[in-house]
């Protein structure tokens, strides 16, 4: 939810919360090759141009110990 926003993120999560329609939304997302509720857009920033694009896999971006 904290990539797509509350109100995609909420519909996201409930269709995928149900076995069946969980299932053919993925399906329909794999055959169509993007999401059905897409991420939200980043605009405005702080994170150094150095860092940026290199995430965890909870969507924070990875700091390296100098």
């Amino acid at each position: 939810m904290r990539r797509k926003g509350v109100i995609s993120g909420f519909f996201d999560t409930g269709l995928n919360s149900l076995p069946i329609v969980g299932a053919a939304k993925n399906v329909f997302e794999v055959a169509r090759g993007r999401d059905l509720f897409p991420d939200r857009p980043v605009g405005g920033t702080s994170i150094p141009s150095a860092v940026r694009g290199r995430e965890d896999s909870v969507g924070r971006p990875e700091v390296s110990a100098r």
